[in-house]
């Protein structure tokens, strides 16, 4: 109840002023920290196609029901070590050798899904390629698209190559397919750049 007139109704004045403004700050920096983090979640349920969980549960039922105890507790590290990579709240940039990693167990899986049909070779990746940043769960949507449209009919013989290739000061990534779609047949390949 100062008068805004003097020096204390002027100073009363601002610092309220002020108060209001950061107020306001803090208020859309907490929204806008809920909305990301509404979005991350959303992308990640994206990133889980309904149609590998189904099958990987159903290829587990399998196995279980023949009493395929061994490939049944390897198939359940895999499906650890997948779920464990794709929920953990982590960085948005990993090493690459860890993305690859990740992208090595999501390929184990859909070969025990697909059994001696497809078989997939990684390359190794150069050591000086081993570190460099990397956006997490970037490799599976390629690997999947690979399976699911270039590799879908293949009955036998079929192979998905991984190659990692140092590019100036980044990385080319290369997933090649021998599948029978009539468009990612060898030499044909797909390329991404980091």
């Amino acid at each position: 109840n100062h008068n805004d007139t003097d020096e204390i109704g002027i100073v009363s004045k601002s610092l309220q002023t002020m108060c209001d403004r950061l107020n306001e700050m803090i208020n859309r920096v907490y929204k806008a920290e809920l909305e990301k983090k509404a979005m991350e979640l959303k992308a990640l349920q994206a990133m889980i196609n309904p149609h590998f969980l189904y099958n990987s549960y159903f290829l587990l039922r399998t196995m279980v029901k023949r009493r395929d105890w061994q490939n049944a507790e390897k198939f359940l590290g895999y499906m650890g070590e997948y779920f464990r990579y794709i929920t953990r709240n982590a960085e948005q940039l990993v090493p690459l050798e860890i993305e690859a990693q990740h992208a090595r167990v999501y390929s184990e899986i859909q070969q025990m899904r697909f059994g001696n049909r497809i078989r997939v070779d990684f390359g190794e990746i150069p050591e000086k390629l081993r570190q460099i940043p990397t956006p997490r769960l970037i490799l599976q949507p390629v690997l999947e698209n690979t399976f699911e449209h270039g590799m879908r009919d293949t009955i036998e013989n079929g192979l998905i190559r991984v190659r990692f290739f140092a590019e100036g000061e980044g990385c080319a990534i290369t997933v090649e397919d021998n599948g029978n779609d009539g468009v990612r047949q060898f030499p044909g390949h797909r390329t991404g750049h980091l």
